[in-house]
C-alpha cells in the first residue's frame, strides 16, 4: 500500500529493497521538504538498500536524496557500522563475525617536566592498547554491513582501530619510591584521531592526537610539597612506528607528549594561587603540565568471534 503526501507540487517516494532481488519490502512517501531526513530514517531502520525517487511535475528522478549531508556523516556512519562488529548491542540482527583483536602492552618511561623532572627525570610504567584493528581485508569481507551510500568511502579506508572500552587506561605510572620521589598514576584516552604517514605490508608509521584525563598520586621527601594529587584533563600527541614480526606478533615504539592544564604541587588539585596566574608563563617551571613518554609495546593479534 502506498500513501501519498503532496507538497509544493512534488512527491518523494522511498522504496526499501530486501537486498536479494527487486522485491519491494516497504514503501513510504514523504513531502520533498523532508527528503533528507526521511532517507536517513528509513535507511537506519532497515538492513538493505534504500532508493529515493522524486515524482510529480515532470516525474523527475534523483539518484539519492540528501547526498551532500550523507557525505558529511559518511565516515561517522562507516565507523558506527563497523563498530557493531565489536559491540553487538548496537546491531539490529544477530550473526557471527570474526575481527582481528589486538592486545598490546609494554614499558613506558614517564617524564613529568618541571619540579619532578629536576628531582627524578624518569618514572617507569606500562603502555596499554586493547581493541580491534579492522584492516582493508576485514572491511572488504564485511562491506555488506556498511550502508550502501557509504561503501565506496569504506573501500578507501586504510584501517580502522576501535578500542575495547573507554575505561581501559592508555598508560600507567608505577614508580615506587626507590629514591626521593614516587608516583602512581593512570591516564585514560577515550577519544583519538590518527593519520598514517607510511605503510607497507610489514611496517606502519603514523601520528595521532587524543583527549586524555590523568590522575597521579605523588609523594616525595625533596619536593616543596610532600604529597600531591595531580588531576588534570588535556590532549596528547603521539608518533608511533609499528613493525610486523609475524602475522600474530608486532612491535611498536614511539613517543607521546601529554599536555595538561598546569597544576602546582600540593594535595588539592583544584587550588590555584593568584601569583601563579600573574607570573605566567614563568610559573610553569614549578607546575606539572607536560609529561613525555617514550614507549615500547609488544602486540599479539588473534581472531575474535563476536555476534552481530
Amino acid at each position: 500500500m502506498q500513501r501519498s503526501v503532496e507538497g509544493a507540487g512534488r512527491l518523494l517516494e522511498m522504496r526499501h529493497y530486501s537486498g536479494s532481488g527487486d522485491r519491494v519490502r516497504d514503501m513510504k512517501s514523504y513531502p520533498s521538504e523532508g527528503e533528507t531526513a526521511a532517507c536517513r530514517l528509513l535507511s537506519g531502520a532497515h538492513n538493505g538498500r534504500v532508493v529515493c525517487s522524486e515524482t510529480g511535475r515532470g516525474e523527475s528522478r534523483m539518484k539519492s536524496a540528501g547526498r551532500r549531508g550523507q557525505r558529511r556523516i559518511g565516515l561517522l556512519a562507516i565507523s558506527a557500522a563497523l563498530s557493531c562488529m565489536l559491540f553487538p548491542e548496537m546491531a539490529l540482527s544477530q550473526s557471527k563475525v570474526t575481527v582481528p583483536a589486538n592486545v598490546g602492552v609494554g614499558p613506558v618511561g614517564a617524564m613529568p617536566f618541571g619540579p619532578i623532572f629536576r628531582d627524578q627525570p624518569v618514572h617507569p610504567g606500562l603502555k596499554i592498547w586493547i581493541g580491534a584493528v579492522l584492516d582493508q581485508k576485514t572491511i572488504r569481507e564485511n562491506i555488506h554491513r556498511v550502508p550502501a551510500a557509504y561503501r565506496q568511502q569504506a573501500r578507501q579506508m586504510d584501517e580502522l582501530r576501535i578500542g575495547a572500552h573507554i575505561l581501559i587506561p592508555d598508560s600507567l605510572i608505577l614508580s615506587p619510591k626507590l629514591g626521593d620521589t614516587g608516583i602512581l598514576g593512570v591516564t585514560w584516552r577515550p577519544i583519538s584521531l590518527g593519520m598514517p604517514l607510511a605503510r607497507t605490508d610489514g611496517f606502519r608509521a603514523g601520528l595521532s592526537a587524543g583527549a586524555i584525563l590523568t590522575y597521579a598520586f605523588i609523594w616525595s621527601d625533596t619536593l616543596s610539597e610532600r604529597y600531591t594529587n595531580f588531576l588534570r584533563p588535556g590532549i596528547d600527541l603521539k608518533a608511533e612506528m609499528e613493525i610486523k614480526l609475524h602475522p600474530k606478533f608486532l612491535v611498536s615504539l614511539g613517543w607521546t607528549s601529554q599536555l595538561h592544564l598546569p597544576q602546582e604541587l600540593g594535595p588539592n588539585p583544584f587550588a590555584v594561587e593568584e601569583t601563579f596566574l600573574e607570573e605566567l608563563p614563568g610559573s610553569l617551571s614549578r607546575a606539572i603540565w607536560h609529561i613525555g613518554q617514550p614507549f615500547l609495546m609488544l602486540h599479539y593479534r588473534f581472531p575474535f568471534e563476536t555476534s552481530m
